[in-house]
């Protein structure tokens, strides 16, 4: 009886024994890796072959493929230079070669690396003119080299969110993280400046009919931009501020205002005028806001008239006969 009982028990033990080491013993392919979890926490990676863990506390996380692998772009239109639509695609081969940071530092690798590519194509063929584009292939970079990193935005009263920022600003000595930081949190200063030449400088409706005019028409209106935002640049230099803190509405307003006197003043007293110009122009600060962000919304609802898609005088002449 005693020997049956011992028998059953060492039975019962290498079934146990079995088990455990079926649960413990994980078969890695070649080409593969998988990452072990400890209670839900990255430990280690398991490399190929034969590799042991701890069965009931520790779990197989990821498993990755090493191998180098292909990935087809979608195509995707892109403006050149000269302001020619093009359609472009292509194929990615990357390999991943760190498994733990491919695993848990990237959120849908495949997506991300999809986006840092059509975003480096639109950058680097945004830059080239359509003739380039067109040239042989050897005058388009044979590798686009990206620089990628993360940095915590914290805002009082709001979730703490980390951003994940890629540029072609490779140099870390020259562009620091806190300074491109810095440079994402003005993003919305590129609406402003838009907001600007359309609205402020009636840059919304063009109302030159060639082609050849509407390019001069554009020309003029940068032209005038740049001039203004130079002044606005003299202004910040002499008086110790920034230009961003200066208002460009009320520094074109001075300009205007400034305009007959700089005209019709004498050459020894231009340079006591222009110094009171700049100090007018240095006192209209705009408020501080960091971090803004404004809905993409009409404030006012269009008239209900309709569009104009005729001449004016056939329009009037038409009008005329209906009244």
């Amino acid at each position: 009886m005693i020997v049956s009982e011992l028998a059953v028990f060492a039975i019962v033990f290498l079934v146990l024994a079995l088990v455990v080491l079926f649960l413990g013993v994980k078969l890695v392919p070649q080409g593969m890796e998988y990452t072990v979890e400890r209670f839900g926490r990255y430990t280690r990676t398991l490399s190929p072959g034969l590799n042991l863990i701890v069965p009931a506390v520790d779990r197989i996380g990821r498993k990755l493929n090493m191998m180098e692998q292909v990935l087809d772009v979608p195509s995707q239109d892109v403006i050149t230079k000269d302001n020619a639509m093009v359609t472009v695609d292509g194929v990615i081969f990357y390999q991943i070669l760190d498994a733990a940071k491919a695993a848990y530092e990237v959120s849908r690798l495949v997506v991300s690396i999809l986006n840092l590519t059509m975003t480096n194509l639109r950058t680097v063929m945004g830059s080239m003119d359509l003739d380039e584009l067109l040239s042989p292939l050897a005058t388009i970079p044979a590798r686009l080299s990206i620089r990628e990193f993360r940095y915590r935005i914290v805002r009082a009263g709001y979730r703490t969110r980390t951003i994940v920022v890629a540029t072609t600003l490779l140099s870390e000595e020259q562009y620091s993280v806190a300074d491109i930081s810095q440079l994402y949190r003005l993003r919305w200063d590129v609406e402003i400046n838009l907001r600007s030449l359309k609205t402020m400088m009636n840059m919304d409706v063009l109302r030159c009919l060639s082609p050849e005019m509407v390019r001069k028409e554009i020309w003029a209106h940068l032209l005038a931009y740049n001039l203004i935002r130079t002044v606005i640049a003299q202004a910040a230099a002499k008086h110790g501020k920034q230009p961003r803190q200066i208002s460009f509405t009320r520094a074109m307003r001075t300009l205007e205002a400034f305009r007959s006197p700089l005209a019709y003043t004498s050459s020894q007293e231009l340079v006591a005028i222009y110094e009171h110009m700049l100090q007018a122009i240095a006192s209209h600060e705009i408020g501080n806001r960091p971090n803004r962000l404004e809905p993409r919304q009409r404030k006012r609802r269009p008239k209900p008239y309709k569009l104009m898609n005729k001449p004016r005088p056939q329009a009037r002449k038409q009008e005329a006969k209906t009244r």
